[in-house]
């Protein structure tokens, strides 16, 4: 369960946090949003997509199908795969925004890794200032939120040239326009006809606000689809080993809904 809690002296000041070993916490996220500055390193690994929230269109790495499972994470916790998208890698900290614009850094303490000062850990504080390894966090989480903001600009780019559309369902007409089938129901790809289409001044402006790195990289991480269909079949088999010890459920931790990795 998540707990999310404002990191303070007063009620940190004398506890300690652990990093995290597994990635058991992401075992049900099918997507995780993701940003500008860390696309270039996940379109070699994993395959992405938009959704719209709010009216707003939002890139979210493809992390499983419906229904909860990440395909990345191991029996053991482990993450399956050469890179971990960035909101992930900040856990158990996330920035939250206040009513009044601040940005306040949070920590799950539902999460198990904030402990007392007598076990092992990093410092929340040294004294009365943040310890240095909670400075880079949040320093880290500080740089994806700007990126964050980035990215938002880059889409609203795409959503105003109209360059996103549906993904289908692949059938025997589709085939060869669309490699792989929509993962789940209400994902977005970009409309590669309409970016060809676009004129040199359409094209300026979208490379400026990074909408055009979007827009190329979106078709080409698609292949990575195919890579689930390998693990899709591994965790089957994995189950279908231990179906006496342990049913669906228990090492999937399915849901009838989707689940987002989130930094709202």
């Amino acid at each position: 369960m998540t707990t999310l809690t404002a990191v303070s002296r007063e009620r940190h000041g004398h506890r300690r946090w652990q990093h995290y070993r597994r990635y058991e916490f992401a075992r049900g996220f099918s997507l995780c949003s993701l940003v500008l500055a860390e696309l270039d390193e996940l379109t070699l690994s994993l395959p992405f997509g938009f959704i719209e929230r709010h009216d707003r269109l939002v890139p979210v790495a493809i992390l499983g199908r419906a229904g909860g499972q990440c395909l990345h994470v191991g029996a053991q916790g482990q993450w399956v795969g050469s890179y971990v998208p960035a909101i992930l890698r900040g856990y158990p900290f996330r920035l939250i925004r206040t009513e009044d614009g601040r940005l306040v850094l949070h920590i799950d303490e539902g999460s198990g890794l904030v402990v007392s000062a007598e076990d092992e850990g990093e410092p929340f504080f040294e004294g009365h200032e943040p310890s240095q390894a909670l400075q880079e966090v949040k320093t880290f989480l500080e740089n994806l939120e700007t990126s964050r903001q980035q990215t938002a600009e880059a889409c609203a780019q795409l959503q105003e040239l109209e360059l996103v559309q549906a993904w289908p369902d692949v059938d025997d007409e589709t085939l060869s326009k669309v490699p792989h089938s929509a993962p789940m129901p209400g994902l977005l790809r970009i409309d590669s006809t309409a970016v060809a289409g676009l004129d040199g001044t359409a094209l300026e402006r979208l490379n400026r606000s990074g909408g055009l790195q979007l827009a190329l990289y979106q078709p080409l991480a698609e292949r990575h689809l195919a890579v689930h269909a390998v693990l899709e079949r591994a965790h089957l088999q994995r189950h279908e080993k231990s179906a006496e010890e342990t049913t669906a459920e228990d090492y999937f931790e399915t849901d009838d809904n989707l689940s987002f990795a989130w930094e709202d």
